[in-house]
């Protein structure tokens, strides 16, 4: 039986020039990171981050008074070490001889680069959420969310600082605000955003996991639920304001929780 006909022998299969990516989820955490929250690192053993953790001596006097001059330690320094990612692109010779030219639909270098990027934001969009101690996960990862957003409940320790060194009942430390609530409610999140207002900060940003989102959603009345068109991670999530906070899935959130299904 002949292998190729007339038509066969003579036409080629079209290969659509595109990619579908039918691996990498969305991190709008990762993007509001790596668009407004980067630093540069220009080298050195470790990253020192200085805190301010206590106020100086003052208050109000009368004439002939003796001020307090004692010296006050106010700050200190959280101290992480550096944390190392990689991707391998491992690319065989002869395949890049043979796809070019008329009959290279698309470049089979520049695919294994657009998934390494992939891999890499897939890699650091997930660890960003754990804790980089070993209990969530390794300590190899990055020192994550999971260990600074605490209340020193699950995290006595953070950045080389014992929190209760640096705390008292006048002063949160590096202590956070943490629940862990049974149920999804909006008093609840209230109270965690008052809670998390500190001055003129007050967080930005919320990001859930689609069932959270789609309970935030429906919980909320429609002129309350603004769709937020100008957000700096806009492009390629949807999300809505809620108390002036972007409110968006961020899909890694619920990798991580797969992977401490495993752990456990």
């Amino acid at each position: 039986m002949l292998t190729w006909n007339d038509v066969t022998g003579k036409t080629n299969d079209h290969i659509v020039p595109i990619i579908t990516d039918n691996v990498f989820k969305s991190s709008p955490v990762f993007t509001r990171l790596r668009k407004k929250r980067r630093f540069a690192f220009p080298g050195g053993l470790t990253i020192r981050h200085n805190i301010m953790y206590a106020p100086l001596k003052g208050g109000f006097f009368q004439r002939g008074q003796a001020f307090d001059t004692s010296a006050v330690q106010t700050d200190t320094a959280l101290q992480f070490n550096l944390k190392y990612a990689y991707v391998n692109v491992t690319l065989y010779g002869v395949d890049q001889v043979l796809n070019r030219g008329t009959e290279a639909a698309m470049s089979y270098v520049s695919s294994k680069m657009v998934n390494a990027s992939g891999s890499m934001a897939q890699i650091l969009g997930t660890s960003v959420f754990g804790d980089g101690q070993g209990t969530l996960t390794s300590t190899l990862e990055l020192d994550g969310f999971k260990a600074a957003v605490d209340s020193g409940a699950n995290y006595p320790t953070y950045g080389g600082i014992t929190r209760t060194d640096i705390s008292s009942q006048a002063n949160t430390g590096i202590n956070a605000y943490y629940a862990a609530p049974a149920a999804f409610n909006l008093s609840t999140i209230q109270t965690a955003f008052g809670s998390s207002w500190f001055g003129q900060e007050k967080p930005d940003m919320l990001p859930t996991t689609q069932p959270v989102w789609d309970a935030f959603w429906n919980k909320l009345q429609p002129q309350q639920r603004f769709n937020d068109e100008t957000s700096d991670v806009h492009v390629g999530f949807k999300s809505f304001n809620w108390n002036g906070a972007q409110v968006v899935v961020d899909q890694y959130l619920s990798v991580l929780a797969e992977r401490t299904r495993c752990l456990v």
